[in-house]
């Protein structure tokens, strides 16, 4: 498990390492339904967060905790994250399976994601971080594919792409102008005028960006 690893990285101040570990963690707790040690790997990726004043994501980890241990039946360990954090039992308002959500970009932030990273390590090597943004990315949406995109004066810029194989994710650092061949041009001018997050549930069904692309 990399449960322990992420703790000796966190003690010895390697951040970046910390949070991919975190991750490596639940993931392969879920993967083999060990639903204890799922709660504990979130538990203590929240409690990291939380030490570097992170709130909003350590509260999404203590979320996933208090779950998971409901489902572990650890009814003492649940009482005793509520008593901690009372704010824990708040509902968040949750989309639905089959629409198509047009949200505040506070919740896609990769300015705050930046941020955190900067935080959590001394020395930040500019691909290297690229690269722990775009896997964390793709692993949290579940996605098969990603692109970062940069704003340079008025041009939009793709920076890095990232794919999935398998269990493998691929970055590859890339500079290059926006087409349509690569990606649906008229979505991101959307987001990038309206500062908006854009998630459809299936990119191919009829949708409002139809009209703005003919």
């Amino acid at each position: 498990m990399s449960g322990p690893k992420a703790e000796i990285a966190r003690l010895e101040g390697q951040g970046l390492d910390a949070m991919r570990l975190y991750e490596e963690a639940i993931r392969s707790a879920r993967e083999h339904g060990f639903v204890q040690e799922d709660g504990l790997a979130n538990e203590l990726a929240a409690n990291f967060y939380a030490e570097r004043s992170f709130e909003k994501i350590a509260l999404v980890y203590l979320r996933d905790a208090r779950h998971r241990y409901l489902l572990w039946g650890a009814g003492g360990k649940v009482r005793q994250l509520e008593e901690l954090h009372p704010h824990l039992t708040e509902e968040t308002p949750t989309p639905s399976a089959t629409s198509t959500i047009v949200a505040s970009l506070e919740h896609l932030d990769l300015a705050t994601i930046v941020k955190m990273s900067q935080a959590v390590s001394g020395e930040i090597i500019p691909e290297k971080l690229i690269g722990t943004l775009m896997r964390t990315a793709i692993e949290h949406a579940g996605a098969a594919r990603g692109i970062l995109i940069q704003a340079r004066g008025a041009e939009l810029r793709i920076e890095a792409e990232a794919t999935t194989n398998g269990d493998t994710i691929s970055v590859d650092l890339r500079g290059g102008a926006i087409a349509e061949a690569v990606l649906p041009e008229s979505i991101v001018q959307y987001v990038a005028s309206t500062r908006e997050s854009v998630i459809l549930d299936d990119a191919l069904a009829q949708n409002p960006f139809f009209a703005i692309n003919t």
